[in-house]
């Protein structure tokens, strides 16, 4: 059973995202790996964001975690637009 887009539900005062076979709760190191990368984007350091979404990419990927796996390679992607067009 999969999840709509943004789909969470809370379980012990604790945000999960579920989604097809795997769910993550906020101090998964998959999601604070993400979150890293994201602070990394918005700070302009898009080398940094770049290495850490390719990691996160590569262990969405593995766990077959694919909501999170397609965030994480388009966020990947769109690092290079930035890249490109940064001062």
């Amino acid at each position: 059973m999969g999840c709509t887009l943004g789909a969470t539900s809370t379980s012990h005062d604790c945000l999960v995202v579920v989604c097809d076979c795997c769910s993550y709760t906020a101090e998964a190191p998959e999601m604070q790996m993400r979150r890293l990368a994201d602070l990394a984007f918005m700070f302009q350091l898009y080398e940094l964001a770049y290495q850490i979404y390719h990691a996160a990419k590569k262990d969405f990927n593995n766990e077959h975690a694919w909501l999170h796996f397609a965030g994480a390679m388009v966020l990947n992607h769109s690092h290079d637009i930035f890249r490109r067009y940064s001062i």
